[in-house]
């Protein structure tokens, strides 16, 4: 699962706010944001205890990552693709990460995945499969789901796949369009929207499907029927003057009932 919102040029000061909602299924642990290699491009992220790797983050240079996780998958994953975002967080251009990430990406060791990487000149989804390619983005909002729709689904899980990632999909998109989001030019008005859409537990108004409705939401909750739950939700607005006067704002829970925390201080000693 997971929904990612990204605003690419949208704000004249910060060249790109990144937004996403991180679903997985409970139990998974993971740790706050924090800085977790100084170097010549230090980075900053939240870390998956279990793979060692990182779904969301930024490095000194500005370059940030978000990822949702594709299917179907390999048998048995070998390879963490967190990992491998994490390594691609070494790279100083959004541009090169996503080099890094076609370059290293193993369709039989890691799971299928979408990737964003975005810095202030360029926004970049590497679609992470048997066949991966990429896509540039142009300035605007654009929101990332679970699936490829390039990719036909073939079994019936993979179908349920797809329509979860269409519904959360259009309901993002109502959502950015009720609130006139991309009419915001103040920061923290676009980041007290993207809050609210990322907490948001509607469905699209033209849903007519009963069946796995848990999984339309942006925001969700586990249940004895459905073993997900929006485990964190992370906003980073990454300033035109730098990662100094960036903000990262993390919520260890779901958004609607836990508070976004404020840890830009981390970002403060970019060095």
């Amino acid at each position: 699962m997971c929904t990612i919102i990204l605003l690419y040029k949208t704000l004249e000061n910060y060249p790109l706010i990144l937004a996403e909602n991180r679903d997985i299924r409970p139990g998974r642990l993971e740790t706050p944001p924090q800085r977790v290699y100084s170097g010549d491009n230090s980075i900053y992220c939240a870390i998956d205890p279990k793979s060692g790797g990182t779904w969301y983050g930024l490095n000194s240079s500005g370059v940030t990552i978000g990822l949702t996780n594709r299917h179907p998958d390999p048998d048995s994953p070998t390879a963490s693709i967190g990992r491998l975002c994490l390594e691609a967080l070494t790279q100083p251009t959004a541009k090169e990460a996503s080099g890094y990430l076609l370059d290293n990406f193993d369709f039989a060791k890691h799971r299928n995945t979408n990737i964003l990487s975005a810095d202030k000149d360029n926004a970049i989804i590497t679609f992470c499969d048997e066949n991966p390619y990429t896509l540039d983005l142009n300035p605007g909002i654009h929101i990332l789901t679970n699936y490829d729709f390039a990719q036909e689904p073939v079994t019936m899980e993979e179908k349920y796949r797809m329509i979860d990632s269409i519904h959360r999909l259009k309901r993002a998109t109502e959502l950015t369009e009720t609130h006139k989001l991309g009419n915001t030019k103040n920061r923290d008005d676009a980041i007290s929207t993207l809050q609210k859409i990322l907490s948001d537990h509607e469905v699209p108004k033209d849903n007519n499907s009963s069946h796995f409705i848990d999984y339309f939401k942006i925001c969700c909750h586990s249940s004895r029927d459905f073993p997900w739950e929006t485990k964190s939700s992370s906003i980073i607005a990454l300033s035109k003057d730098g990662i100094e006067d960036s903000i990262y704002l993390y919520a260890g829970g779901n958004p609607c009932n836990t508070k976004y925390e404020d840890y830009s201080d981390i970002l403060r000693d970019s060095t």
